[in-house]
Order: structure tokens, then C-alpha cells, then sequence
């Protein structure tokens, strides 16, 4: 996954993930904009709160994970 970011200096940021788990895109992400958020607003110690709640199982996905394990 790639950023760019034309507004400072026209730099291309990347944010590598492992694709295996559906949180780590987001997770990677958050890391790059805060870093972004940290440059561009001078302030190393800011941080960015990210909160993933996984998405509700329906009754499909319960007798899946039984089955499988």
C-alpha cells in the first residue's frame, strides 16, 4: 500500500502490511499519518488513537469456525 503525499515536498511515503490479517492495513496506515500529522505539525509527541472492533459474526461464520476448528 502506498501514500503519497504531494502537499509538503512532493515525497512518496509507503506503508508495508501483511495482507493475513484484515487490521494490519489500517493499523499501517495509522502509523504513516501520524508520523505525516507529527512533521508537518512540529509536534513529536502527538499521537494518533486508532480503534479496529472486528466486525459482528453472523450465525454462517459460527458454524464455520466450529467446522474448521
Amino acid at each position: 500500500m502506498a501514500n503519497t503525499l504531494a502537499a509538503v515536498n512532493k515525497s512518496h511515503n509507503i506503508a508495508w502490511f501483511n495482507a493475513q490479517a484484515f487490521h494490519t492495513a489500517a493499523t499501517s496506515l495509522a502509523y504513516l499519518d501520524q508520523a505525516y500529522v507529527r512533521l508537518v505539525a512540529n509536534r513529536p509527541a502527538l499521537t494518533v488513537k486508532l480503534i479496529n472492533h472486528p466486525l459482528p459474526r453472523n450465525s454462517t461464520n459460527r458454524v464455520q469456525e466450529q467446522l474448521i476448528g
